[in-house]
């Protein structure tokens, strides 16, 4: 099995990879969240950590599948808020009807998500503030 520690040495084939995210440094694209992420085609897949200080600029549309880790998340989609807390699994389809902003109310939340046809990165919905 091969063994991934950043997209970079990912292999063209389409063979079955180990994602070793303890390996994998922590990146920041924005105050309040950490990412490890993997991109192969128009998948991702991320380890994520959320903390109060996140701020999502924009509502984002992307579907995502998910599980929460550790901690909790409010995923707010205009019309309500659904709370989400450690062992709980999320589904959300993308598009207009779906789009929705993430926050965590207090301390820091973990999630790994799948996500399927990704946005270029400059599309972040993450605020520098």
């Amino acid at each position: 099995m091969n063994t991934v520690p950043n997209q970079d040495n990912m292999p063209s084939s389409n063979a079955v990879l180990l994602i070793n995210f303890s390996a994998m440094p922590w990146e920041s694209p924005a105050t309040g969240v950490r990412v490890k992420q993997v991109d192969r085609g128009n998948q991702r897949i991320r380890l994520i950590e959320f903390s109060e200080n996140f701020v999502e600029t924009d509502w984002c549309r992307t579907g995502h599948i998910g599980y929460v880790i550790d901690g909790k998340l409010e995923i707010d989609f205009g019309s309500h808020i659904v709370e989400l807390s450690a062992g709980d699994g999320l589904f959300i389809s993308p598009g207009e009807s779906s789009k929705h902003k993430a926050r965590v109310p207090r301390g820091k939340a973990t999630l790994y998500v799948i996500e399927q046809q990704v946005c270029d990165a400059s599309q972040a919905h993450y605020s520098a503030t």
